[in-house]
């Protein structure tokens, strides 16, 4: 895409070892190996004669049919100011000091906690994860400022794939292997980097008005070659399925947001995926917030709504409404048409999951959804929960404590 949805990381050699490889990706990782080797190799330390644009090239100039020991993998990001501003003579020192400078995505939707992949790093055709923050990384960003990605998360995403790929039409993006530091930098914690397939988009790269006509030509073009040449309309009802098929597989991904989903709905970060026990049984849920200075305990939705002056946050189908027409919105910038239907969903809702009675559920406005749909901004309403009332017998199956309105989320 445009030159703009990327910026330079500069990075620092480290030293790796292969921890868990897929064995049907090895000739894939030798490549991308390769490809590291051959950044070394083109990077200049004179500080006119890099750019964005020199690592660009080099995609082009590369040679796909070279292969490397896969020890290349072993680069770390230069350590970045905090906030991501540098003096000149300091970018001087980090450009100076650097070995090799990769890129990352940079973000334009507005609910991003960063400004873009800010733990990433971009290979030929893969995406390096825990490489170390960069001046991507910003503003709240707290829980991924430190820039690295656990082997705890790493082992859970690799289960999870495992499980999306068994329990979900279109699947999680490809993970070809687990690699461990073995230095161990932040607070004597082990790291390890995630290598896994970059041929997808972010729906944070193709927000509407932030794209040039050759990001819509390259987006189109990538999505015609992956729904085998449907149109735009088909793509969307087989996304849509695929989300409403995942939920009823008892999948719940709970990570919504533009930096998160995939162009072609794909599930990536996928430790950040829950699933039920029993395949059969649909994570039906209610989110509600409550005052601060309610107790909070594992109750019935019948006891916050009964005694307190609780708002209602989100539920199973307004997530999965938001991300159907998160994709759509997204859509209609690319292909310059409509594509969210709230039909076709309330059909597809009856149908697959086979309980219409909680059709009704859709009507009330979700707090969640006027944070990552500007549109509707100026249409929130908040809605105070005992208005829930025909829904009181859910059961609130796990909370979280995470501050909206001053109150606590309630799952």
């Amino acid at each position: 895409m445009d030159i703009r949805k990327y910026t330079s990381t500069y990075m620092v050699n480290s030293t790796v070892a292969p921890w868990i490889i897929n064995p049907e990706c090895v000739d894939r990782l030798q490549m991308n190996a390769a490809f590291v080797e051959y950044q070394k190799m083109i990077y200049s330390k004179k500080l006119d004669s890099w750019h964005i644009r020199t690592f660009m090239n080099s995609l082009k100039a590369f040679d796909p049919n070279s292969r490397a020991e896969l020890h290349h993998y072993g680069v770390k990001s230069n350590q970045y100011a905090e906030g991501g501003k540098l003096k000149r003579e300091e970018f001087e020192k980090l450009f100076t000091s650097s070995d090799l400078s990769l890129c990352a995505e940079r973000f334009f939707a507005p609910d991003f906690m960063c400004q873009g992949s800010s733990r990433h790093a971009l290979l030929y055709d893969v995406q390096l994860k825990g490489v170390g923050t960069n001046h991507l990384n910003f503003n709240q960003d707290y829980h991924h400022r430190w820039g690295g990605f656990l082997t705890r998360d790493a082992l859970r995403a690799v289960f999870n794939n495992e499980i999306l790929n068994a329990r979900t039409p279109l699947g999680a993006s490809e993970i070809l292997g687990l690699f461990l530091y073995q230095e161990k930098t932040f607070q004597h914690i082990q790291e390890c980097i995630q290598v896994r397939d970059a041929s997808s988009y972010r729906l944070a790269q193709l927000f509407p008005g932030t794209t040039v006509p050759e990001d819509r030509k390259v987006a189109k073009e990538f999505l015609i070659q992956r729904f085998n040449g449907a149109d735009s309309q088909a793509m969307i009802k087989t996304i849509l399925h695929h989300y409403l098929m995942s939920f009823r597989n008892g999948v719940q991904y709970r990570s919504i947001s533009y930096d998160n989903l995939l162009l072609d709905g794909v599930f990536t970060d996928s430790e950040s995926v829950d699933f039920t026990v029993d395949k059969s049984q649909a994570p039906q849920f209610i989110k509600i917030f409550v005052p601060k200075n309610i107790e909070v305990k594992k109750e019935s939705m019948a006891y916050y709504l009964g005694e307190y002056d609780c708002y209602f946050y989100s539920s199973w189908l307004h997530d999965l409404r938001l991300m159907y027409e998160m994709n759509a919105f997204i859509f209609d910038e690319i292909f310059q048409s409509t594509h969210f239907d709230q039909e076709l969903f309330l059909e597809m809702i009856d149908s697959l999951i086979q309980k219409p009675e909680y059709g009704n559920l859709a009507q009330y406005p979700s707090y969640r959804e006027t944070e990552l749909l500007p549109y509707r901004q100026r249409d929130l309403q908040l809605l105070k929960a005992q208005e829930l009332e025909p829904f009181m017998n859910y059961n609130l199956i796990d909370y979280y404590t995470q501050t909206y309105l001053e109150g606590t989320v309630l799952v």
